[in-house]
């Protein structure tokens, strides 16, 4: 009675030790599957938030380059207007002194 006792217990106990073993081994790859998700999960967030910052510098830079466009275009009609309004006092002076010495008669 004993030994059968015994051989019982030990089937039991063999068992429980697997069962045991098998809840660890899933709870393992259970684990990893939900690591795994949530690695690419954030694997897919960083290239999304690198990528944004990229999206930022390249607009950034090209804000700059159009404000340093528009601010040329506006340099560039300036000096004509003055280089156009210089001509001008130029021409009138001239017209001025070549009036000088002419009388009204």
């Amino acid at each position: 009675r004993c030994a059968v006792l015994g051989k019982a217990f030990a089937s039991f106990s063999e068992s429980v030790g697997a069962s045991k073993k098998y809840r660890l081994v899933a709870g393992r790859v259970v684990s990893h599957w939900r690591h795994q998700s949530l690695w690419r999960g954030f694997h897919a967030w960083l290239e999304n938030s690198r990528q944004q910052a990229h999206m930022v510098r390249v607009t950034r830079k090209i804000v700059i380059r159009m404000m340093h466009a528009a601010v040329f275009t506006a340099w560039t009609r300036w000096m004509e207007f003055v280089e156009e309004k210089e001509l001008s006092v130029a021409r009138f002076s001239k017209a001025v002194k070549s009036w000088r010495g002419v009388t009204l008669g």
